[in-house]
């Protein structure tokens, strides 16, 4: 029997290790996964699920509680394929900033930073016109400025995305960026980067393979900043990564 990766890798969940429970936006996260998997099914249309548990840094993950929750998602005759930790990402984040080119790159204190970024959601020159996702376009035609402020998050200024962390150092100890390990995520699932030992899920139900040709995030609206700024680093790494931006696809809701 030949075995082929899935068209698919889909990350239909993510969520917290301190907060597994079904909240109403992971359950409205379910709602719309279901949505596109019933597409993909009509369509006949492989695919893997995927769920990525945010326990960096260094949280730790209770399998009790996971498995709970595992449960509560049959309730919606959803179940993953595999179960990630982000902590496990970090295998690969010295690997994608090494990627990146030096002129991009710039050490700052205890910190390295990537420093060719969105000004007011909009591509730099060097991007061609034809390169650009569905997901920077429609950051392009949404108030994003506005709706971030309304989320009253004023730690990174909406509209001037001059420069954003990567790694920092921390009471002598490294820490990765959300967006630098997203990177790795996106990276990760299409089979184009692996870390320096073998990354392995916490929860494999089945023998689909892992790695899909594409992918799809679904995700609420909160993750779209962190979602965009690694689509951007995307467009600085070499033409091998290069390509991958085109073959992932995200739903926000």
């Amino acid at each position: 029997m030949i075995i082929i990766n899935p068209t698919y890798n889909i990350e239909f969940c993510h969520i917290y290790s301190d907060k597994l429970l079904l909240d109403n936006s992971i359950c409205e996260g379910l709602i719309q996964a279901k949505r596109i998997i019933t597409q993909l099914e009509h369509q006949d249309i492989s695919y893997v699920l995927t769920i990525l548990i945010d326990n960096y840094p260094g949280s730790k993950l209770n399998i009790k509680k996971l498995n709970l929750f595992l449960d509560e998602l049959k309730k919606y005759n959803i179940q993953p394929n595999y179960v990630f930790d982000e902590t496990s990402l970090t295998n690969m984040a010295e690997k994608v900033i090494s990627e990146i080119p030096p002129k991009w790159k710039k050490e700052e204190g205890n910190k390295i930073n990537f420093v060719n970024f969105i000004t007011d959601i909009n591509l730099k020159e060097e991007i061609e016109e034809n390169d650009r996702d569905s997901l920077t376009l429609f950051l392009e035609e949404a108030d994003f400025a506005k709706s971030y402020k309304e989320n009253k998050n004023e730690n990174i200024p909406p509209s001037s995305f001059s420069e954003v962390t990567l790694s920092y150092k921390e009471n002598g100890n490294i820490n990765y960026s959300c967006t630098l390990l997203t990177v790795c995520w996106h990276l990760f699932r299409l089979g184009l980067i692996n870390g320096k030992k073998e990354i392995k899920p916490i929860i494999n139900s089945d023998k689909k393979l892992f790695f899909g040709k594409k992918t799809i995030t679904i995700l609420p609206k909160r993750y779209m900043l962190v979602e965009a700024n690694s689509m951007e680093i995307l467009n600085f790494l070499p033409k091998k990564y290069k390509k991958a931006r085109k073959k992932i696809e995200h739903f926000f809701y």
